[in-house]
């Protein structure tokens, strides 16, 4: 399977083997059987990529992306040649994006999805033992990285902290559907399916 970086060391944990294949050679190794499955970014993006010419199966969720790092990489001596203006725009810039990226891009997602749906590509989610199984291997990733270097377990940790206080906030925030709603509005019919632990073809990740 093409996969990359914490991800693929997961699935090696369980069995499978990994392939770092560069994003511009990913639709003819699939094609051409050099690797089974695929992983590579947002539904958007995947269709861009035209996978779906040769994938039938996109699966979710995207266990091994729990969240987006958006990020713009400055040299620091470059950084500090702007004058605070520039720094100014650069920041509305970065903070634009992330807006753009909670706000349009999820609805958009799914409609491209619903776009593949008709094109044929079957949407799938992964079994709940699945993904349980990705998740105790994920377990032992993290310890072994933890171990093995110490600015993983101080970005790590950082992180969770974070993670903490913003699952604190939603927590006190939290509602309970209102009871109108739960009477007269019956949930959507989701059109996934877990797929059975047989044999599949080929398939795009997302």
């Amino acid at each position: 399977m093409r996969i990359s970086g914490l991800g693929a060391k997961v699935l090696n944990k369980l069995g499978a083997s990994t392939q770092l294949v560069p994003g511009n050679e990913i639709y003819l190794a699939l094609e051409r059987g050099r690797v089974d499955a695929i992983e590579f970014s947002a539904p958007i993006v995947d269709a861009s990529m035209g996978f779906e010419e040769i994938a039938k199966y996109y699966y979710f969720p995207g266990w091994h992306q729990g969240a987006n790092w958006n990020n713009l990489l400055i040299n620091k001596g470059v950084w500090d040649q702007y004058s605070d203006e520039r720094k100014a725009q650069f920041e509305t810039a970065c903070r634009s994006n992330v807006q753009w990226a909670m706000s349009v891009a999820p609805p958009e997602q799914v409609r491209v999805i619903h776009q593949l749906e008709e094109k044929g590509v079957q949407v799938r989610r992964f079994p709940d033992e699945v993904v349980s199984a990705l998740q105790d291997a994920w377990v032992e990733v993290r310890q072994d990285e933890m171990q093995k270097h110490p600015a993983f377990k101080e970005a790590y940790e950082s992180l969770m902290k974070h993670v903490q206080l913003i699952d604190e906030w939603y927590e006190l925030q939290a509602l309970p559907a209102p009871r109108r709603s739960r009477a007269r509005i019956s949930p959507p019919q989701s059109k996934v399916k877990e797929t059975p632990d047989a044999q599949r073809p080929p398939c795009a990740l997302a």
